[in-house]
Formats: C-alpha cells, structure tokens, sequence
C-alpha cells in the first residue's frame, strides 16, 4: 500500500443493521493497518437518526448530514444532503468511500462520484435495498453476504465476503457459565427468542401462548423489544396468576440484549428462534447455533425470506413463515431439534459451513487496497 495515511469515508444510517457492521469494519481497518504498517483515518457521514447513537463510543468522527427516506420531502432532503456533502467531503477528501446503504448513504455516494473517489459498497441482506439498488452505478467495487445478491450486481463483478461482526463476539463464553449468568439451570434446554431491539409482536405473542407446553421442557429467554416490555410482562404476570405458566423461574423476559448481555445470550442458548436479518444470521453461523428463522412478512423485497431460504440451503437453520405459524407444528419441529443429537450437529455443521469469520477483515483489504490506489 503505496499511501502513508488512508483518509477513508464511511456512509449509512437508516438502522442498526446498517450501522453496526461499520463498527466490524472499523476493527477490521485498524488490524489490517497494523499489520500493514500503513496510517488509517476513519471518519463518518450520516443523517442525524436513530442510527448514529450505535456509533457514539467508537473513535469514529462523525459528521451528520441532511438526508431524505422518499417521497417529495426525502427527495428535497436529499438534495440538500447533497450541497452540504460537497462542502465535507472537500474538507475531508478521503482517498475511498464505504458505504453501507440505506437512504442515509447516498448524499455522500453522489458526491464521492462527482469528486471521482472511488465508492465501494457491501451489501448485507440477499436482495439489495432501494440504496445499493441505485449506488452501484456509482461504485468501482461491491461485496456482497449472500450469493444470491451476486445476480443483482454482474455488471460489478461482486465479491461475496459474508456479513461483518465484531471480534468481542468470538471471545468464547462457557455453555454453563452463559446460562448461570442469567439464573438458568444448566441442565434443561434454554431457547432464545429474538425480535430486534423493536421487538416482533407476533412472534411474542405466538411464545407467550406456547409458554405453558414450552417450560415443560425448557427454559426460554425472550427478548421482546424495549417497548414491549410492560405490556407483555403483564400478559406473562396474569398468565402466571391464572396458573397456566408452571415453573416461571424457568421464564425471563427482557426489553433488548446488547453489549455483553447478548454475547452471554448468545452463548447461553441451546436452539434461537429469530427473525432472520443478515446480521443475526451470520452471528449465528459465527457461534454454530441451531436456530428457527420467522422472516418478517410483508416487506416490499422479501428479503428476510430469501436470507434465511439460503442460509436454510446450508443446513444452519429451518424456517417458519409467519403466516404458517401453526403451534403443533412449530412445537414438534422445536421439539425434534432439541431431542435429537442427529438433527442438531446437521444444524451446526451446516452453521460451520455458512459463517464468515474474516469478513470484516477482507471488506478492509478492499477498503485499503481500493483507497491506496486512489
């Protein structure tokens, strides 16, 4: 790498989904440049949303930007997003462009065009979103997580990387350690169920129904979203008044796991039922979870379907459309993962195969690589 300092722009925003693999990468960066002996400088441009307080503890400087989610007021917002961008990236003028999608990402995609920085891209989810859609005109590399994205990028010829994590959630964590953590007995099965950090209302409410033939046999952890939390303790409380919820020690609920809570959970769980977003998916490959995947539905591309059809492909998981959430079957397909060995290292060996644990390293190299040859 010829540059002594790679100045580098990320862009995002929109969702945690979109924000916390930069967090990945950014590790990723600062390795790589270690060992390269090469100076890095990281900065990134986003809109001021939700999405920006994931990345308040980074060393990331941030820069926020006007930018708009459709319509005739997000157009408008974009395009003063754009004037502004010209300005910061003049300032800032990085050698390369990374950018994670969303409608937060492009002011300072069009711009990086106009200044000819080159723009590499990743695309996390297998159908890309409006922004990658629309970006990829303007980029000299993608990469990609799942390989039925490729179809949608040939004339780039993608790179199919995987999905970036961090490296904190390979520090590994004792089975019985992860469970005593959260008061679990280590002996019976624990289910994690997870929704997002807004939660899936549908999948909490088809568990708490299920909760009475559940705890027979094991214990479950359930994250239901920070907004749930009150309405569906109280649901679990007057379950438990009507004694229809027997061993309730065996049952914790919990508004959204994150930092080293949810790497205990993750570690602690036997069998996770999830929705089925690229990030939660390749976590779960990371650790050789088996797992129960209900896709959201009604999404415009479908794409959590046709993420968990391929990770699916791969043996890692099995999966429930939301509309066929029918309790005997779902209980007997839970059930057979729990009860037989056979069933469960099928599941593991195929999480083995799908996981990408140098993901976030190899966007780095292409991120550096493209940059020094700016």
């Amino acid at each position: 790498m010829a540059n002594s300092t790679i100045r580098v722009a990320f862009t995002a925003g929109g969702s945690g989904g979109h924000v916390f693999p930069l967090l990945a990468i950014l590790e990723g960066i600062q390795k790589v440049a270690g060992e390269e002996h090469v100076g890095v400088e990281v900065h990134y441009f986003g809109p001021d949303d939700k999405s920006i307080g994931f990345l308040d503890k980074s060393s990331l400087q941030i820069h926020k930007i006007i930018a708009g989610n459709g319509g005739f007021l997000g157009v408008c917002k974009t395009f003063l997003g754009i004037i502004q961008s010209l300005w910061l990236l003049l300032s800032y003028m990085p050698d390369v462009v990374f950018s994670k999608g969303s409608y937060g990402s492009l002011p300072i995609v069009i711009v990086a065009w106009l200044y000819r920085i080159p723009v590499v891209i990743h695309e996390s989810d297998s159908i890309p979103g409006n922004a990658n859609f629309f970006a990829v005109r303007f980029a000299k590399k993608v990469m990609v997580s799942f390989e039925h994205a490729k179809q949608f990028f040939k004339t780039k010829e993608p790179i199919m990387v995987g999905n970036p994590l961090r490296m904190g959630l390979y520090t590994p964590i004792a089975h019985e350690e992860a469970k005593k953590h959260f008061g679990f007995s280590v002996e019976k099965p624990l289910i994690l169920v997870l929704g997002g950090s807004q939660g899936a209302v549908a999948i909490n409410d088809f568990i708490v129904n299920l909760l009475p033939q559940l705890l027979q046999k094991t214990q479950v952890l359930h994250q239901v979203g920070s907004a749930n939390y009150g309405g569906m303790r109280g649901e679990v409380a007057a379950m438990e008044d009507l004694g229809r919820v027997q061993n309730k020690d065996d049952y914790k609920i919990v508004g959204f796991l994150e930092g080293e809570e949810y790497h205990n959970a993750l570690y602690a769980a036997d069998l996770v039922i999830s929705r089925a977003g690229a990030g939660v998916i390749f976590e779960l490959a990371a650790l050789n979870k088996p797992a129960i995947l209900i896709p959201i539905s009604g999404l415009a591309n479908d794409h959590q379907l046709f993420n968990a059809q391929e990770y699916a492909e791969y043996g890692g998981a099995e999966i429930f459309e939301q509309a066929n959430l029918l309790p005997h079957l779902f209980l007997e397909r839970l059930f057979r993962i729990l009860d037989t060995e056979e069933v469960r290292t099928k599941m593991v060996e195929g999480a083995k195969k799908f996981a990408a644990p140098h993901a976030a390293e190899q966007i780095a190299w292409e991120i550096l690589l493209t940059g020094a040859a700016h």
